[in-house]
C-alpha cells in the first residue's frame, strides 16, 4: 500500500472523526438558532444566523462522509431562504413545517453517527517527480564514441545517461524519471521493434508520460508515424542542430511543474479548510489557510498564491466582499479566485463571477475534481503570467518586470538580513555576429544564452532580458562565493557551446558584472553598480566576470 495514501487516509479520517464529535453540538446550535428566530419574530439577524449555520452544514457534512445530513441541511436552508426573501408566508403552519424538517435533520444526524462512516482516500493524480536536469539518450546502433550531440548538451548542464540496449534503458526507468528521452536512430533508421517497446513500456508508464524526441534520417510518412505512435513529441533529421533540439527540451522543461502550485484557502470552517489543504498538499501543491478574512491581504503579500479558494459565506464578511477587495489591488488582478460554497442559486453564483471570481464549485465537491480544477486554474494562470511578462524572443522576463523583481528581492533581503547578488550579462562582439552570420543567427545565439541561464540557475532566481544582447539576473540569498561559482561556471559553459550557421560553426563569449549587496534596498543603486562592473569586464578584455560589493544604501 502506498505510504502517502495511507497517511492521507488517516489524516482525513481524523478530520472526519473530529467533525463527527462536533456534529451533535452543531445540530444543537441550529435548533437553538431556530428557537431564537421563533422568539424574536424572524428578525433578519436571527434568520440569517440560522441560514448560515444550515449553509455551513450543507457544505461540510458531505465532505466528511455525512451525505444525508448535508442534503437534509440544504433542504432546510432553502426553506429559511424562502422565508427571508418573502417567498413564503411566515405563519404557524410554516413554522410547524420547518420544525418538522429540523427534527428530521437532527434524526438523520443521530442515525449517521450511530452507523459510522468509512473514509476512502481519493484517487488523486499526484505528479511524479521529474529530474529536470536528467536526460536519457538511446542510441539504436552501436557506436564506439559518444557523439558531439551529448557533448554539446553537457554544456547546457544536463546529466546524461546513454544506452545502446533496451534492457539497460528499462532498468534506468525503474529507478529514475528523466526530463525526456532522445532516441537517436540517425545511423540505423527507425526500428519497429524499438518503437513498439517504447510505446508499450515508456509512453504509457504510470501517470507520467515521458516525452520522446526522435533523430532519424527518414522523412517518409510511415517512419514519422512510427515515432508518433511510440510517443514522440519531436522529430529531427541529420545533421542535427543542437540549438533547435535544446529549444525543444526547454519547452518540455517548462511544461513540467518546476515549482509546486501555491494555493491560498480562505474558509472560516477550520476542519473543512484543513481537508482541502490535505488533498492539495498530497497532490504536490503548497497551501496556506486563512480562517479570518481580515488576514487575507497580508497572506496574499507574503505567500503570492497561484490560486485563491474562497468560501462564500463567512462571519462578518462574505466572499463577495473579500474578492472585491482583492481585485482592487492590480497586483492580484491575474490571480484566479475559485469560490467554494453550497450556494445553489444561479443569480448568486453569477454575481460571484461578476465581481471577480473565475469559477464556482458547489460544496460538497468531489476530492479528485477539486484537485484537478485547482491544478488547471493554477497552470493557466502561470501560462498567462509568462505571456504577459516575458520577452517574445527569449522567453525571459521583460525589462520592466526584471527591475520589479530586483526591487522586491532587495527589500526582502533587508527584512531577512540576507545577501543579494545582481548580475548584468552582455554578449561579447554581438554586432559582429549579426554582421557576419545575419540577425536570425544572432537571435539564436541570444536564445541559446537564455536557455543556458534557465538551465543553470535556480527556480527562485529571476532572469530577464534587460535590452538587446544584455541580460540581468537576480540571485536571492546569495553571497559573493556562491554568485561567482555559478556565474563563472555559466560563462565557461557558454564559451564552449558551438553555434551553427549554414556550413560554418563558431563560438561566442559573455562578459559579466556582479554586485553583492548586504542590506541594500535601493535597486537603482544595484543596477548602477552592476553596470559599472560589467563595463570594467568589457574594458579588461571581455569574457570575464567582475564583482563589486555594496554594504549599504
Amino acid at each position: 500500500m502506498n505510504t502517502s495514501v495511507d497517511q492521507l487516509r488517516e489524516q482525513l479520517k481524523a478530520l472526519a472523526d473530529h467533525y463527527a464529535q462536533e456534529l451533535p453540538d452543531k445540530l444543537a446550535e441550529i435548533e437553538q438558532a431556530f428557537q431564537g428566530a421563533l422568539r424574536n419574530g424572524w428578525q433578519s439577524d436571527d434568520a440569517d444566523q440560522l441560514r448560515r449555520k444550515l449553509h455551513s452544514m450543507a457544505g461540510a457534512a458531505g465532505t466528511f462522509g455525512f451525505e444525508a445530513v448535508g442534503k437534509s441541511a440544504r433542504e432546510v436552508e432553502q426553506q429559511v431562504l424562502a422565508a427571508m426573501e418573502n417567498a413564503v408566508k411566515i405563519d404557524t403552519r410554516f413554522e410547524q413545517q420547518l420544525n418538522g424538517k429540523l427534527s428530521g435533520l437532527i434524526s438523520i444526524g443521530e442515525q449517521a453517527l450511530q452507523s459510522g462512516i468509512e473514509i476512502v482516500a481519493p484517487e488523486v493524480n499526484r505528479l511524479k517527480p521529474v529530474d529536470a536536469n536528467r536526460l536519457f539518450i538511446y542510441i539504436s546502433a552501436n557506436q564506439t564514441a559518444v557523439p558531439s550531440l551529448q557533448l554539446q548538451l553537457l554544456h547546457y548542464g544536463y546529466k546524461l545517461s546513454v544506452f545502446s540496449r533496451i534492457d539497460e534503458l528499462a532498468r534506468a526507468f525503474d529507478s529514475a524519471l528523466p526530463l525526456a528521452l532522445v532516441v537517436d536512430c540517425s545511423l540505423s533508421g527507425v526500428d519497429e521493434e524499438v518503437t513498439h517497446w517504447l510505446q508499450q513500456q515508456v509512453a504509457g508508464s504510470g501517470d507520467f508520460r515521458t516525452p520522446m524526441l526522435f533523430i532519424a534520417p527518414e522523412t517518409d510518412f510511415k517512419s514519422r508515424m512510427q515515432a508518433v505512435n511510440a510517443g514522440s513529441v519531436a522529430y529531427f533529421t541529420p545533421p542535427l542542430d543542437v540549438t533547435e533540439l535544446f529549444e525543444r527540451l526547454v519547452s518540455i522543461n517548462q511544461l513540467q511543474e518546476e515549482m509546486p502550485y501555491d494555493v491560498l484557502i480562505v474558509d472560516d470552517d477550520v476542519d473543512l479548510a484543513q481537508h482541502y489543504s490535505l488533498l492539495l498538499t498530497h497532490a504536490g501543491m503548497r497551501t496556506q489557510v486563512v480562517n479570518r478574512p481580515e488576514e487575507v491581504l497580508d497572506k496574499l503579500a507574503d505567500f503570492r498564491p497561484d490560486v485563491v479558494l474562497m468560501d462564500l459565506y463567512m462571519p462578518e464578511y462574505t466572499g463577495f466582499e473579500v474578492a472585491s477587495l482583492i481585485r482592487q489591488d492590480k497586483s492580484y488582478v491575474g490571480v484566479p479566485i475559485v469560490f467554494l460554497s453550497s450556494e445553489t442559486r444561479s443569480d448568486r453564483q453569477l454575481y460571484a463571477l461578476g465581481i471577480g471570481g473565475d469559477e464556482f464549485l458547489t460544496k460538497p465537491i468531489a476530492d479528485d475534481y477539486l484537485v484537478a480544477s485547482v491544478r488547471y486554474r493554477a497552470r493557466r494562470a502561470r501560462e498567462l503570467d509568462v505571456v504577459m511578462s516575458s520577452d517574445s524572443l527569449t522567453g525571459l522576463l521583460k525589462h520592466t518586470r526584471i527591475k520589479e523583481e530586483l526591487h522586491k528581492e532587495a527589500r526582502r533581503s533587508v527584512r531577512q538580513n540576507e545577501a543579494l547578488a545582481f548580475a548584468m550579462i552582455d554578449v561579447d562582439y554581438f554586432k559582429k555576429v549579426n554582421d557576419t552570420y545575419g540577425h536570425q543567427i544572432g537571435d539564436r545565439v541570444l536564445k541559446s544564452l537564455s536557455h543556458l541561464l534557465r538551465q543553470r540557475l535556480r527556480v527562485s532566481d529571476a532572469i530577464g532580458r534587460y535590452g538587446g544582447e544584455e541580460f540581468a539576473v537576480v540571485l536571492p540569498n546569495t553571497d559573493r562565493e556562491g554568485a561567482v561559482a555559478v556565474l563563472e561556471s555559466l560563462r565557461e559553459s557558454f564559451a564552449e557551446i558551438v553555434h551553427e550557421a549554414d556550413d560554418k560553426s563558431f563560438k561566442v563569449t559573455v562578459s559579466i558584472g556582479v554586485v553583492i549587496c548586504q542590506g541594500c534596498s535601493n535597486s537603482e543603486l544595484l543596477i548602477e553598480q552592476a553596470d559599472r562592473a560589467l563595463y570594467r569586464a568589457k574594458q579588461n578584455g571581455r569574457n570575464q566576470l567582475v564583482v563589486e560589493e555594496v554594504s549599504q544604501d
